[in-house]
């Protein structure tokens, strides 16, 4: 047991040889394939994390917008052959597309929604009430403060009436929606609209809203 024992202590006092330098050249290389590797998927994981981030912040600014513009149409006055007060696209009772809608909503006021300066602009007309002066209201611009669209801007606005959609096929498949639909009233509008970043890109987004007290099957549209 004593002679193993000092042969292996022989043997660790004189095996001082270190790395030869096919070694450490083996043990660079493959540190640096390692490292490599890591750079790749830690570029990759921040790809997708700038990406998912990007989408979810336009998804917000897309849902707040979309909600601002279906409270003011989905409540829209409707009136039988009064081509004055309903619902109108571009300022004219007639058109089933444009870049902008014209309803008295549901609180009574005449509103246009449109983009102006790549934000949402709501225009509400001047109130005058003979019976109750202190209704009275001057003509008002409402729209968000720009912190609210997180860097993004609108870039593509526009409204269809629901029995127009396949007369402009083109707009709607840039959209992802089949450019034959058909199926949908002169009471419904599909809203289409599109932000753009600088930083995280170009995010569409649509959504079909229904005017509930317009009729469905009218002659030609909710202000027919």
């Amino acid at each position: 047991m004593y002679m193993i024992l000092k042969r292996v202590k022989n043997r660790i006092c004189t095996d001082n040889r270190g790395s030869t330098l096919v070694e450490m050249v083996v043990c660079f290389a493959l540190l640096g394939i390692f490292l490599a590797a890591s750079a790749a998927v830690i570029s990759m994981i921040t790809g997708l994390f700038f990406e998912v981030k990007g989408e979810t912040y336009a998804e917000q600014v897309s849902d707040i917008l979309m909600e601002k513009i279906s409270s003011e149409i989905d409540g829209a006055l409707y009136l039988p052959g009064d081509a004055s007060n309903n619902p109108r696209i571009d300022h004219d009772i007639m058109n089933n597309y444009g870049s902008s809608i014209s309803v008295i909503d549901k609180t009574n006021t005449s509103v246009t929604v449109s983009v102006k300066n790549n934000q949402l602009v709501l225009d509400y007309d001047a109130i005058v009430d003979s019976v109750d002066p202190s209704n009275n209201r001057n003509k008002t611009t409402w729209k968000y403060d720009s912190a609210v669209y997180n860097g993004f801007t609108i870039t593509d606005f526009k409204l269809i009436r629901g029995d127009g959609i396949s007369s402009h096929s083109d707009d709607v498949q840039a959209y992802g929606i089949d450019g034959a639909l058909n199926g949908y009233g002169s009471n419904v509008i599909l809203v289409l609209l599109e932000l753009n970043s600088p930083k995280y890109g170009t995010y569409k987004s649509y959504r079909f809203v229904k005017m509930y007290n317009a009729p469905e099957s009218a002659p030609t549209n909710p202000g027919a």
